[in-house]
């Protein structure tokens, strides 16, 4: 993951902005509970995706 991913990652999940990785504890749950969402939307997605062919 190169420093924009990380960066754009870290917008989605806390879109007030972050300059540093520092985070406390409550945004880093954050972060996390958003990624997850996301990956399970696009895994599920896909799987809709395969098994309609």
């Amino acid at each position: 993951m190169d420093e924009y991913d990380a960066h754009a990652r870290r917008h989605i999940a806390l879109p007030e902005g972050r300059d540093r990785w520092e985070l406390a504890p409550d945004q880093e749950e954050r972060v996390i509970t958003v990624l997850f969402e996301l990956f399970d939307e696009f895994r599920a997605e896909r799987e809709a995706t395969a098994s309609a062919t």
